[in-house]
């Protein structure tokens, strides 16, 4: 044994991914097949998802758990952070849920505006600077075992769970929050490649986006605070974990980012990822180990039920590209009506491809298939790869897709003008980690 999980997946006719170089595979009349713009260098064809062009399968996905630590201090004031190498802000799941069906929430329904009015900053919501927190364990922890290990092992890139995450989304083009396409940056330190987003006007997280956009007239803010708010809601009563000075009360805790990562080492066929993963819990009744032990949590009104199309092509895809690469064990769902959530329902992510091919097959649906999105994210990494040979101190890399567009493109910019551009991952001691 090597330490790593391996996923299977099911396959409905087909292996592989759909990424084609520009024009391959397209009818000659085909006007993608010439695209105009002259500058595309990695192809996203709407239809090439259905090609058999890469063969790729589950088992070339293999996630192994190489450490954790707890966020301690500001989150609005990153130079105030403290990473300490516990669990005490791993919230444990207090509700016990079915394994199968729903489960009424207790005392319930949970009101998810409770606290709404008295929030304070959106940094405490949602904490946007994963790789630099990451990079900073590395170096904190540069004589662990684990993290020499780690320097001395193949290590292709350095991110987030969440931002890898977001580019397996763009083959299927599902995510509402891309208006205008996408765009992330790549930067080479120590012959490893840090993958991150761009802090700029216009952009959320990997995704372009003007103006914001508000569900039902709720502000994005107030979304993520709802959700938030569950995992408040499921965690309560936690005691947390490790000695006393370090345990949480999550009925007193503040509705914010969580406090915890794991930090796991992901391969996919010959590349090796190494990720940050917010948690938002984990089932102490789970006999499994650490990352399946994970709980990641979410809520849906209780109407998407009725819409397939939402809940199964968008919503459970999102959930499962957003857990795939961390490994996570379990999904909580909470079922809303109006913010006020009545019940609760448990989906094992590995098993969330199989439904979805299920429901879409009695729906006479088209389901996503979890072999592209990995073929496609082999894909274009080997594209960055490829394109990304500068050091940082000599230019660092842009890359960008339109929604509407024939595929990516890269721009090199020039170390001295991506600080000013955006390009917050940068820091002065880049190239001291995992060394």
């Amino acid at each position: 044994m090597d330490g790593y999980g391996s996923r299977s997946f099911y396959s409905s006719g087909s292996r592989g991914s759909a990424v084609r170089r520009v024009g391959e595979g397209l009818p000659r009349d085909d006007p993608q097949a010439n695209p105009s713009q002259e500058d595309v260098e990695f192809a996203l064809h709407p239809a090439s998802r259905f090609g058999r062009v890469f063969d790729i399968a589950g088992g070339d996905l293999k996630v192994r758990e190489v450490g954790f630590y707890s966020l301690h201090g500001d989150m609005s004031d990153e130079s105030l952070l403290t990473l300490r190498n516990d669990r005490s802000y791993l919230r444990a799941v207090t509700m016990k849920c079915s394994a199968d069906g729903d489960t009424p929430v207790p005392n319930g329904p949970w009101d998810l505006d409770d606290g709404f009015s008295r929030k304070t900053t959106k940094e405490r919501v949602k904490f946007l600077r994963g790789v630099a927190a990451l990079l900073k364990w590395t170096r904190d922890n540069a004589e662990d075992p684990r993290v020499r290990e780690l320097a001395n092992g193949p290590v292709d890139f350095v991110s987030t769970n969440s931002t890898i995450g977001h580019l397996m989304k763009i083959i299927y083009q599902r995510d509402s929050r891309s208006d205008n396409g996408w765009m992330f940056a790549a930067a080479r330190a120590n012959n490893k490649i840090v993958i991150s987003h761009i802090t700029r006007s216009g952009l959320d997280g990997i995704c372009q986006r003007t103006p914001p956009h508000a569900w039902r007239g709720q502000s994005n803010d107030h979304s993520a605070f709802w959700g938030r708010r569950f995992e408040v809601y499921m965690t309560q009563q936690d005691v947390g974990s490790g000695d006393d000075s370090n345990k949480v009360d999550a009925e007193g805790e503040e509705v914010g980012a969580s406090r915890y990562r794991s930090v796991v080492l992901t391969k996919l066929r010959d590349l090796s990822l190494l990720l940050e993963a917010g948690v938002d819990g984990y089932d102490p009744l789970c006999q499994k180990a650490f990352p399946q032990k994970y709980v990641d949590m979410a809520i849906v009104p209780n109407e998407f039920l009725h819409r397939p199309d939402k809940f199964y092509l968008e919503r459970m895809f999102r959930w499962w590209v957003s857990n795939v690469l961390a490994d996570t064990g379990t999904l909580r769902v909470g079922f809303h009506s109006g913010g006020l959530v009545s019940k609760v329902r448990t989906y094992q992510v590995s098993n969330i491809p199989s439904l979805v091919q299920d429901k879409c097959r009695a729906g006479g649906m088209m389901p996503w298939e979890p072999n592209v999105c990995l073929g496609f994210l082999y894909q274009l990494l080997k594209y960055v790869q490829a394109t990304v040979v500068k050091n940082h101190s000599s230019a660092v890399y842009e890359f960008s897709c339109a929604k509407d567009g024939p595929g990516f493109s890269s721009k090199e910019i020039p170390a001295e003008e991506a600080s000013k551009s955006g390009h917050e991952y940068l820091t002065e001691d880049m190239d001291s980690f995992l060394t």
